[in-house]
């Protein structure tokens, strides 16, 4: 059993710009965590993992032994 703290990063555009989008933020997420030093993977969920209202879901893991 683990204990997770989450954070989620919302952007409203037209659909036609969503993909662009979506791998903008999470660069945007990945260049925060780079510049920390932070360790961290990055996890494409399954289907069954994401909401509804998702079509694509980006998990970044940070591994912080200290928290």
């Amino acid at each position: 059993m683990h204990q997770f703290h989450k954070v989620e990063l919302m952007s409203y555009v037209l659909p036609e710009h969503s993909d662009e989008e979506l791998l903008r933020i999470r660069d945007n997420a990945e260049t925060v965590l780079r510049n920390l030093g932070l360790h961290y993977r990055v996890l494409l969920l399954c289907t069954g993992d994401t909401s509804f209202a998702s079509r694509k879901t980006f998990d970044l893991e940070v591994w912080a032994p200290g928290c």
